[in-house]
């Protein structure tokens, strides 16, 4: 239904290029009109920003001097700077209708503004534009009637700020250092009297009958009938010209006076929401005369161009949070507890969203069992085959380009809804034998992204006094982990030089930690301290083959997974396919210290396979059935 309140979504370039009165907050070429940024969540923290030479000037941007913003590789995503000192003048965004950037850039990504310390003590103020243009200067503007992404969503219209924090590729992780340049942050206003707004609607494809097409807003209290649009040529694009105030509006298209309208749901990216979550309706920034493009009923799109995407997420491996089921993360959905929160209303475990986007829309993504907004509830897939390291170990979801669902599992790289075979959490066993261990100590812990690295949450005893220490810590979320062992609280800790069977390196090759993949109870093997092996003179039980492996299910559908035998864990193992006519179908190397490996049997014809393992001198063979 319809209901007035003010609202409105950026709409940049309109800003940028026309609206007359502004004023300079920053443009580096004098004491009163500079500043420098001091960094924050990298290894810059917490040096400055530096202003140098312009180092393009052409196009917009001719000036002498610009600051230049650095981003390093393995920064945190939400890394940036913030303004220290502050601006000599203050950001007024109570007359002010609009908060422009200069930025050059070599690559395509977003820039994130902050706005700071309101007179009024008014909440924080952020939001985030694409940059689609590289390699020229750019004019990126923010509208203070946006609501901020983050909580309480206010809106920095009739505020006045002290501080500004930038954000170049919020909510990414570069594999590589990247560089922009930024210039003349100031503040628009809009010249007085109404512009012309031409709406148009594309009714080619719209089935339903109907009398009369209108546009009802905020410009005319709602009216189902004050402004009908007409189609003059017959061509199916109904049009209405309004002269309209300048500033934001809301509105949508119905038909006869309200019988029918169109039904967002909030997700759309020319939408905005109101405060209540109950109406949702199409936003506009006038600051100039306009012909809007025409776009399809219930679409931000030209008929065509637009795309549903539904995502169903089944639950069955987890039990879900009171505080929802959320899609996340990618630079295009909200941090988890935002607006993205999937719906599950039959009770069957299934959560579903669904959304449209312009066509060929791809994105990172991710899921997360509670409202986390640092994401420490998210899915642990990696080490799977739909994880992405480069990206959080997020899922990446190819260009659609047809109404598409996507099915999958929480915490499990499916294809399906059918989550029987996810991986399990499980009851895990350390153990460390500290027989060669010279040094003095008291207490030996286990510390990892199970316990948030924790100096003293999981000691290891030793009971029998045959120095292994032990501990069994129940219930640890399956996927891939990473830990160590160390002494009194960190007073000591294993050091690996990288490269280890056992040990993973994070990309900015600081830290070396052993890696896990959890799947259900597991003992892990008796390893020497700092060592991926048993100690010398600890030798491994001769064993019989038979507790190489074990395949589950033994009848699959679209994955089986392999699990070795803990006697084999330090060993390099081989995995063979082989079809009922004895022609091999896969040969997969699997690294030392891997407890389980998922096989996806979706390209397999059904029928029955034998599955072989290789380990060292040892063999063991087993069968499956594909049914699919």
């Amino acid at each position: 239904m319809k209901k007035i309140y003010s609202s409105v979504i950026a709409l940049c370039t309109l800003l940028s290029s026309t609206l007359n009165a502004q004023t300079t907050i920053l443009d580096f070429e004098k004491p009163a009109t500079s500043t420098t940024f001091q960094y924050f969540g990298s290894t810059l923290e917490p040096t400055l920003t530096a202003v140098i030479a312009n180092p393009d000037k052409s196009g917009i941007n001719t000036s002498d001097n610009v600051c230049e913003f650095k981003k390093p590789a393995a920064s945190q995503s939400w890394a940036g700077a913030f303004s220290a000192p502050d601006p000599s003048t203050k950001i007024d965004m109570i007359t002010g209708v609009g908060i422009c950037i200069k930025v050059w850039a070599d690559h395509t990504g977003n820039i994130a503004l902050k706005l700071e310390g309101a007179e009024d003590g008014s909440p924080n103020w952020i939001t985030k534009i694409p940059i689609t243009e590289t390699n020229k200067w750019v004019d990126i503007c923010f509208d203070p009637n946006d609501a901020s992404f983050e909580a309480p969503n206010n809106k920095a219209s009739g505020h006045i700020y002290k501080r500004i924090a930038l954000f170049l590729d919020f909510d990414v992780v570069l594999t590589e250092e990247k560089t922009w340049f930024l210039d003349d942050v100031v503040v628009k206003s809009g010249s007085v009297g109404p512009k012309k707004v031409t709406f148009n609607l594309d009714l080619k494809n719209y089935k339903d009958p109907f009398t009369k097409a209108y546009v009802s807003g905020t410009f005319n209290s709602w009216s189902g009938d004050a402004n009908e649009l007409t189609d003059l040529d017959g061509d199916k694009i109904y049009s209405a010209e309004l002269s309209l105030p300048q500033g934001a509006h809301e509105y949508k298209f119905t038909f006869d006076n309200w019988k029918k309208q169109e039904e967002f749901n909030g997700l759309e990216l020319c939408t905005i929401t109101d405060p209540s979550g109950q109406y949702h309706n199409r936003s506009l920034a006038v600051a100039a005369d306009v012909v809007l493009p025409a776009v399809c009923f219930n679409s931000c799109y030209a008929c065509g161009e637009g795309v549903n995407i539904t995502i169903n997420l089944a639950t069955s491996s987890v039990a879900v949070s009171p505080d929802g089921v959320y899609l996340a993360g990618g630079g295009n959905f909200d941090a988890p507890g935002g607006r993205h929160r999937m719906k599950d209303p039959d009770k069957d475990g299934i959560y579903s969203i669904s959304f449209e986007r312009k066509k060929g829309f791809t994105s990172f993504f991710t899921f997360a069992n509670g409202n986390c907004p640092d994401y420490s509830c998210k899915e642990n897939i990696a080490g799977q085959a739909c994880a992405n390291p480069g990206n959080f170990n997020d899922r990446l979801m190819l260009p659609v380009t047809k109404d598409t669902v996507i099915s999958t599992c929480f915490g499990f790289c499916s294809a399906t809804a059918t989550c029987g075979n996810a991986p399990k959490p499980g009851n895990i066993t350390f153990r460390v034998n500290m027989s060669e261990f010279k040094e003095t100590f008291g207490k030996v812990y286990v510390s990892g992204t199970f316990n948030n690295w924790s100096g003293d949450a999981n000691e290891l005893l030793d009971t029998d006094k045959d120095k292994v220490y032990e501990v069994v810590i129940p219930n640890i979320p399956a996927g891939a982990h990473e830990y160590k062992f160390q002494l009194d609280g960190w007073a000591k800790q294993e050091q690996f030089k990288g490269g280890e069977a056992c040990t993973i390196t994070d990309p900015s090759g600081q830290f070396i930690n052993r890696k896990l993949t959890i799947n259900g109870d597991t003992v892990l093997a008796k390893v020497c301290y700092n060592s991926c092996t048993a100690c010398s003179g600890v030798g491994t039980k001769e064993i019989a083959a038979t507790d190489l492996l074990r395949v589950q299910p033994t009848l699959a559908n679209d994955m089986i997974q392999v699990l070795f035998g803990e006697n084999y864990m330090d060993t390099d193992k081989k995995i063979l396919v082989y079809g009922i006519d004895s022609r091999k179908s896969m040969e997969i190397n699997v690294s030392p210290f891997v407890t389980t490996h998922i096989i996806s049997t979706t390209d397999l014809t059904e029928g029955l396979y034998i599955i072989q393992v290789k380990a060292g001198n040892y063999s063991q063979t087993a069968r499956f059935v594909v049914r699919h």
